[in-house]
């Protein structure tokens, strides 16, 4: 198919979008916050709430991010993918939530395993049961592991409880990232013991403060809306054409020499 140069420019803003969001957030959180606190444990309530934040942020960001540069990438190639992620921590409610999170699986789902058993059309316990069905499977899919059955179980009790309810931000995004908890952990002893953590009383960690701005950052990413163009005004750069060439490639180098040393693996690999 053929390319204009609008296309163009969106690919290249969203593989910039890509690479901010798996080279610098997800990497400098993953590295930094992330795994080192998961290898040896929360030492205390302060260390665990803040990896779970970090550990939020970071998986939007590492899977988001990867599915920016391939919609980027595909779109050069004439191919146009479909949306991944809409603004998923803004969300209102689960099922809100999920509308948001991982958008092809989500649909997927719905499509394949929540309507064929019946989905809404028989009574709130047969809904409630399909709901909880359909997210244990999708659990399920991320491994055989019974953290991931029980992530995906409680997430399913909690859509059938608010189905039809605004919950509200805050509480949405903070059961997500509760149970992001679950579906870190390498099993379920390893997940109680940070459940526990965060009660336990700790020091505040001592982390730079380029980490909690990348943080909120990648919080802020996770809250706007995708539009059709992120970061360049199409009517401006359309008459500077190789400027916009120009600048495209001066951010690309300066994103990979802020990246740190290596590159954390993307999360959504191992499914």
């Amino acid at each position: 198919p053929t390319l204009c140069s609008k296309d163009i420019m969106r690919a290249g803003e969203l593989i910039l979008l890509g690479l901010l969001k798996k080279l610098i957030i997800a990497n400098y959180l993953a590295q930094n916050v992330v795994d080192p606190i998961w290898q040896v444990g929360p030492q205390g309530m302060w260390e665990a709430w803040i990896a779970m934040f970090a550990y939020g942020i970071q998986i939007f960001c590492d899977f988001s991010g990867y599915s920016d540069l391939a919609i980027g990438f595909a779109l050069l190639l004439g191919y146009r993918l479909p949306q991944n992620f809409s603004a998923p921590y803004a969300a209102k409610s689960l099922a809100e939530f999920w509308r948001r999170w991982h958008m092809t699986l989500s649909r997927f789902i719905r499509d394949y395993i929540y309507i064929p058993m019946g989905g809404s059309h028989h009574s709130t316990v047969r809904t409630a049961s399909h709901l909880i069905l359909a997210m244990m499977l999708a659990g399920l899919w991320h491994g055989a592991n019974w953290t991931f059955v029980i992530w995906g179980l409680l997430h399913g009790v909690l859509l059938a409880l608010t189905r039809s309810t605004h919950i509200g931000v805050l509480a949405t995004y903070l059961s997500v990232n509760l149970l992001w908890i679950l579906f870190r952990a390498p099993d379920l002893s390893t997940a109680f013991d940070y459940y526990a953590a965060m009660l336990t009383a700790g020091n505040f960690p001592n982390f730079p403060l380029y980490i909690y701005a990348l943080t909120i950052l990648g919080a802020f990413l996770a809250m706007i809306p995708p539009k059709d163009s992120v970061i360049y005004g199409y009517d401006f750069w359309k008459k500077r054409p190789y400027a916009h060439l120009w600048l495209t490639g001066l951010t690309i180098w300066v994103l990979f020499a802020l990246a740190p040393p290596g590159v954390a693996p993307f999360i959504y690999f191992q499914f």
